[in-house]
């Protein structure tokens, strides 16, 4: 679904 890769790149932002 488009909010789970929506969801994928804010989390791996976060982590950075």
């Amino acid at each position: 679904t488009d909010a789970l890769v929506r969801l994928l790149p804010l989390i791996g932002s976060s982590n950075v």
